[in-house]
């Protein structure tokens, strides 16, 4: 049965469509905004942590250079598969020079 409510979703079916975006775009806001605020609280975070000491050492570097051969699961087997793209590629290279 037709009422008000539904009378115009049934003249345009795209008025509903449309509403219905607009709310989950104003969702999508809202949560935008509370994972800025959350990036911008921790980034606060990391510039109280990494500021130099007294002494002036900068602890990212003492510390953070570490970090840098730590890889995971995923990124060892792309490391590897890069790796070994290359390999075949240089050899190729070399036989059609020779």
């Amino acid at each position: 049965m037709m009422n008000e409510s539904n009378a115009e979703e049934m003249i345009d079916p795209r008025v509903a469509e449309r509403e219905k975006m607009e709310s989950e775009l104003k969702k999508l806001n809202e949560n935008m905004e509370k994972l800025s605020k959350q990036v911008d609280e921790i980034q606060e975070e990391l510039d109280k942590k990494n500021k130099p000491d007294k002494l002036g050492w900068d602890d990212v570097v003492q510390y953070g250079i570490g970090n840098i051969a730590n890889f995971s699961l995923g990124q060892y087997i792309s490391a590897t598969i890069i790796v070994s793209t290359f390999a075949v590629i240089g050899a190729i290279a070399v036989d059609l020079v020779k």
